[in-house]
């Protein structure tokens, strides 16, 4: 399938992040994982777009991505998936250390929505 080495981009990503959330927060380590979650961000929202694809569905930007993710069960419906879109555009395009540390307060949150992704990710392709 062609969005293999992107699935496994992803779970790569996620597993960095987690790592990265595990040791004692620094300002070194909180970037570090900001940046680990924009990857892991913008992966999960590829290998959402290239799964429904597969099932003929089109989508063009994260949002849309998502919303239809849910339509068809692949994430469960939760405000944390939008918040998280406006998130990565927040720290990607505005630099702010208060922004940064609020961010940084949900990745514990966004690495589970990232997980449970790979999950049923996993689940529908096997």
């Amino acid at each position: 399938m062609d969005e293999f080495p992107t699935f496994i981009s992803f779970k790569r990503a996620v597993s960095r992040l987690e790592e990265s959330m595990s040791k004692e927060k620094t300002t070194e380590r909180r970037d570090s994982a900001l940046m680990r979650f924009q990857l892991s961000f913008d992966t999960a929202i590829k290998s959402t777009k290239n799964y429904l694809k597969s099932q003929g569905q089109e989508c063009y930007t994260a949002k849309q991505c998502l919303r239809s993710a849910f339509q068809v069960g692949l994430i469960d419906h939760d405000p944390a998936w939008l918040e998280m879109v406006d998130d990565r555009n927040e720290i990607i395009h505005t630099y702010d250390e208060s922004i940064a540390d609020s961010i940084y307060g949900k990745l514990k949150t966004y690495l589970q929505l990232f997980k449970s992704l790979i999950n049923k990710l996993e689940q529908v392709e096997s």
